[in-house]
C-alpha cells in the first residue's frame, strides 16, 4: 500500500505560510469501502479529507470488477456500512466545498469557455485556472476564448460569473 498522508498533510501548512499560489485546487479519487477497509481506516481517510480540504473530490464507493485481484479479496464490511460511510464522507467535503466556493464571490478570474450550459440564464460553461466549473452570461462569448468574468454567486457544483 502506497500512503501519500504526510504529502497531503504537508499542503495545507505550505498553503498558510504563503508557499502555494493562491489560485492552486487540490482535488483527489476517493473509493470508499474497499474490501478490508475497516471502520478506522475510513475514519482516517475521512480526517484526511477534513485536513487537506480538496477543492474537488471524486468519490466512489468500491465495486468489484471481474478479473482484477480485488475481486477475490474478502470483504468483511456490509453494504449499509458502505453507504453510511460514503454519505459521511459526502457531507464532510460539501461543507469545505461550499466554504471554499463562497471565498470565490466577487473575484475576478481568467477562465477558459469549454462549452455551452443547460441553463439560459448562464448558458456558456468554462473552466477556472484551476479546474473549476464556472457558468458564465454575457455578450460576445464565444467557445475556445480566456475570458476575464466576475463571479457573482456560488453553490457546489458550480460558480456562476458575468463577462467583464
Amino acid at each position: 500500500r502506497v500512503d501519500y498522508r504526510e504529502d497531503f498533510l504537508d499542503l495545507p501548512s505550505l498553503e498558510r505560510q504563503g508557499k502555494l499560489k493562491d489560485d492552486i485546487t487540490l482535488s483527489s479519487d476517493i473509493i470508499v469501502g474497499f474490501p478490508g477497509e475497516t471502520d478506522e481506516d475510513f475514519e482516517q481517510t475521512l480526517k484526511l479529507v477534513q485536513d487537506t480540504r480538496f477543492d474537488l473530490l471524486f468519490t466512489f464507493l468500491y465495486s468489484p470488477r471481474t478479473g482484477t485481484p480485488a475481486a477475490s479479496y474478502e470483504d468483511n464490511a456490509t453494504p449499509q456500512d458502505k453507504q453510511r460511510r460514503f454519505e459521511r464522507l459526502l457531507k464532510a467535503q460539501d461543507e469545505i466545498v461550499a466554504e471554499k466556493q463562497a471565498a470565490y464571490q466577487g473575484r475576478k478570474l481568467r477562465l477558459l469557455v469549454d462549452g455551452n450550459a443547460k441553463g439560459s440564464e448562464y448558458p456558456f460553461t468554462a473552466r477556472t485556472e484551476g479546474n473549476l466549473l464556472v457558468c458564465v452570461r454575457g455578450d460576445d462569448i464565444k467557445i475556445g476564448e480566456f475570458i476575464e468574468a466576475e463571479i457573482e454567486k456560488t453553490s457546489l457544483r458550480c460558480l456562476f460569473a458575468h463577462k467583464l
